[in-house]
Formats: C-alpha cells, sequence, structure tokens
C-alpha cells in the first residue's frame, strides 16, 4: 500500500550551474544554519520578555500603552506586533517571489539577509529608543527574512532530483537547528556569565540579539555567493498576488487536473502497473491540497503561537528566570534535531499523514500542561521542553511532504510559493486570537488553552484532505507496491 510518496517528476535543473553540485548544497544548508537563529534566538527566546518588559516601564497606570493613540495592554503588545508582522507578508512574500521572475535569485537573497540582520543588530537599541521604535526594527526584519525563505525554498527542486529531496531539505533543517544549538551555547554563556561582563539582564539579551543578527548577515554570505544567479521561469509568467490568486483557484477546482495547463498528468502514487480503475481512484484531486491548506492554516497558527509566545508566558506567568529560560530554549532546539530525523523515519514506515497526525496529538498534551502547569514544576516544564522539540520541526516537515504530494505533477516550486504565504503570513490568524484573549482577559493561561480548538479543527480538516486524496492513504503501512 502506498501513502503519498514523493511523485517521481524531473527536477528543475539551473541554466548554468556556478559550482558543482555538492558545493551548491553545502551554501543552500548555510542559509538555514543562518537564519533560524532568529526564529528561536530572537522571536521565540529574548525579545518577546526584553521587549514586553520595556512596554510595561512605558504603560500607564492602568498598564496600557498607546501606539498610534490606540489602547494596548503591555502584556499584548508583543503578540499583536508578531501578528502585525504575518499580516504584512501578505503582501510583502508574493512581491518577493516577483522579485525571484526578475533579478538574480542568490543576490536578492542577501540582501534580504544583510537587511534583516541589520535590523535584527538594531534590536539591541531598542532600550535606548522605545517600545515603538523596537517593534518597526522586528516588524521589517521579519519581513525580511519571510521574503528570504520564500527565494531559499526555490532552489530545492534544482538542486536535488525527487528521490533526494526529503533527505536534502532535512539536512537544511538540521543545518538551521545545530547552528540555533551553536548561538545558542554563546547566548547562554553571555547570560550566565554577565555580572563578571559587568552587564545587566537588559544588557545581556541585547547582547544576544547582536549577535544573532550578525549571525544571520554574515553566514549568508556563503549562499549568496555560491547559490545560482539565475531568475525563475514558468510557463505560467506570472507573479505576484494575480499568481497567487490563479494557484488558489486551480487547487479549489477538483475535477480539473494539472494537464490542463502544463501539460503533465497529475502525480500517481501508485505504481504504473496499476489497471486504469486503480490509477484513476488514486489520483490526488486538488480539492484534497485545498482542503489541506485550510488544515494547515489551523494547526500551524496554534503552533506559531505556542513557538512566538512560549517564552512571554512561563517568563510572565511563571516567573522563570532568564538563566533558565535560555537552558529550556536550547534543550528544545537538541531535541529538535533528533525529532525531526525520528519525525522523518517514522514517516517512511507509517506514511506522513499518520505521524503528522500524531504529531497533533502531541501538541495538544503541551497545550493541556501549559494550561495546568504551576509555578516551580520544573519537571513539568523540561517534559514540554522535550515534547516541543520532539514535534516542532516534524510537524512542518511532514506538512510540506503531504502538501507536495496533493499537487501537481511538474509544479511543485510554484504551488510551494502559496504553501509558504500559508504557513508565514495567514499565521497571525492564530497570535490576533491569542492576544485578543490577552487583551480581554489578561490571562496568559487561557489563551494558550483556545489554541486547542485549532489543533484539533486542522486535525479534523487534515484527516478529510488525506481521504479526499487517496482513500487508503490513512492506513499503516508507508512502502511502495513494487
Amino acid at each position: 500500500m502506498t501513502i503519498l510518496q514523493p511523485a517521481e517528476i524531473d527536477p528543475i535543473e539551473p541554466a548554468a550551474p556556478p559550482a558543482p553540485r555538492s558545493r551548491v548544497r553545502f551554501a543552500w544548508y548555510a542559509y538555514d544554519w543562518a537564519n533560524s537563529v532568529f526564529t528561536t534566538i530572537v522571536t521565540s527566546m529574548f525579545f518577546g520578555p526584553y521587549l514586553t518588559g520595556i512596554t510595561k516601564d512605558a504603560a500607564d497606570p492602568a498598564g496600557f500603552v498607546h501606539p498610534l493613540g490606540l489602547p494596548v495592554r503591555a502584556e499584548s503588545f508583543y503578540p499583536f506586533l508578531v501578528a502585525l508582522s504575518l499580516i504584512l507578508q501578505v503582501l510583502v512574500l508574493p512581491a518577493a517571489g516577483a522579485l525571484a521572475h526578475r533579478v538574480p535569485r542568490n543576490r536578492l537573497l542577501g540582501a534580504l539577509a544583510v537587511f534583516g540582520g541589520t535590523a535584527t543588530v538594531g534590536l539591541a537599541l531598542v532600550s535606548h529608543l522605545s517600545f515603538l521604535a523596537g517593534g518597526l526594527l522586528f516588524v521589517a526584519a521579519t519581513l525580511a527574512l519571510g521574503a528570504s525563505v520564500v527565494v531559499y525554498d526555490t532552489y530545492l527542486p534544482e538542486i536535488a532530483a525527487p528521490p533526494d529531496r526529503a533527505d536534502v531539505s532535512s539536512r537544511g533543517a538540521a543545518a538551521g537547528y545545530l547552528g540555533t544549538v551553536v548561538l545558542l551555547v554563546v547566548s547562554i554563556s553571555v547570560v550566565l556569565a554577565r555580572d563578571s561582563l559587568g552587564l545587566s539582564e537588559d544588557a545581556a539579551a541585547s547582547v544576544c540579539l547582536m549577535l544573532a543578527g550578525l549571525w544571520w548577515a554574515g553566514f549568508s554570505l556563503l549562499p549568496a555567493r555560491v547559490l545560482p544567479g539565475t531568475v525563475i521561469r514558468t510557463e505560467q509568467g506570472g507573479a505576484g498576488l494575480g499568481e497567487f490568486r490563479r494557484m488558489w483557484t486551480e487547487l479549489v477546482r477538483p475535477t480539473a487536473t494539472s494537464g490542463d495547463r502544463d501539460g503533465t498528468q497529475p502525480q500517481s502514487t501508485g505504481p504504473r502497473t496499476r489497471s486504469p480503475e486503480r490509477d484513476n481512484r488514486k489520483k490526488p484531486r486538488r480539492g484534497g491540497a485545498a482542503v489541506f491548506l485550510v488544515a494547515f492554516l489551523l494547526y500551524n497558527s496554534a503552533i506559531l503561537v505556542i513557538s512566538s509566545q512560549g517564552t512571554t508566558f512561563v517568563t510572565e506567568e511563571l516567573a522563570v528566570s532568564q538563566d533558565l529560560l535560555v537552558l529550556g530554549v536550547l534543550l528544545v532546539s537538541m531535541v529538535a534535531v533528533l525529532g525531526t530525523m525520528l519525525g522523518g523515519r517514522l514517516a517512511s514506515r507509517f506514511g506522513a499523514p499518520v505521524i503528522l497526525l500524531a504529531s497533533l496529538a502531541v501538541w495538544l498534551v503541551v497545550v493541556g500542561l501549559q494550561v495546568t502547569v504551576r509555578p516551580g514544576a520544573m519537571a513539568v516544564l523540561v517534559l514540554i521542553g522535550i515534547l516541543v522539540g520532539l514535534v516542532n520541526g516534524t510537524s512542518y516537515a511532514l506538512s510540506r511532504a503531504v502538501f507536495a504530494n496533493l499537487t501537481p505533477a511538474g509544479r511543485s516550486a510554484e504551488y510551494f510559493s502559496l504553501f509558504e504565504i500559508v504557513n508565514r503570513s495567514l499565521g497571525a490568524f492564530g497570535v490576533i486570537l491569542f492576544g485578543a484573549v490577552v487583551q480581554i482577559t489578561g490571562n496568559y493561561r487561557l489563551a494558550i488553552g483556545t489554541m486547542s480548538v485549532l489543533f484539533l479543527g486542522g486535525a479534523a480538516l487534515l484527516v478529510v484532505a488525506v481521504v479526499r486524496a487517496v482513500p487508503e492513504s490513512l492506513a499503516v503501512g508507508g512502502g511502495r507496491d513494487d
């Protein structure tokens, strides 16, 4: 029985490879090594508590700040800031995709990385400016990161043939986690040695933010120099918001085939020797891809909340010190390296949809533990960290694999740009929900608890999407029927 195996399609080869493929792959891994530190060290660890403390100092006696004249509770300013950066990516990411059709991608990638790294270094100066200036720099850096990842992902079909793409993608993700672990060790050293260095807790956080910006910009020079400078060329010739609307329309039509536009046949998840009746039953229908994107929107929004707001939750609600917070994030990152590899192995045996559903069940356990954990319960906090590490990378990697097998054959690069829009832009839905609950109630636990609704809804739609595409796809057993 076959479960959504990668489609056997020809890779898109660059017109003129500027370097041997092994070196190009190494450069591609290097950008994940470079940029992953922003998500963990800046968004998930240091900047949330750092900015929240500064915002509290600037708040009025009622605990509100007034950016642009709007009353915002100091505790909810950072969640709303994250949501704003995600919403703006709806405009920025299609523009980055359009530029990738017109300018050398390696230069575009390098420019976005340097801009984002510079904005991240600027976050270290927030205490000397204002909470609003810090918010603007954070939004700028986040937009640069999202745009650069859109450009970065377009290289995967060029540097790996279909049988190798899962492995190459996993190596890139592993490089990102390893890079994060290395810089986390440096950050821990700074935080723990802050007294001997003559630094306050906020000053130590500023140094870590500055190191993250320099890391991102510095290590991005290798991929900017080595990766091919070709532009994206597609038969459709479109780019920007109009192109994304066209792709979504195609996905919603379950009876259309990919051959309607590009002359290719839909991806078949079974061997070529199957009977016509069984082949027709096993062909993925694009309606399933559209349902899957909605499912991904729901559960990925909840994952984004736990990833971006989790450290603020444990510092504000559980009074966890900065020292323990850094060690906790290091634990999560180290476990994530093993968790991503384990998830891939299990998916190859039992099928990606099954393991993806299992990872969502683990996320529900994480939400339950966060809602009920009490201050000082270190064993529970360690368990939460281990569970998050096990499923954090796995959830995204397997979501990408399932989606790839629901899209028309030969056009994965096009549809992955739509996938990234949902991943990075529309994920603001969950952060807005989280921030709204905190704004109304001032209760972080209740806000975290609402994420269980998104996980349950996403899991239900995931089952619908996969069954709609391939009815047998949820069964146990994941190898090809050779």
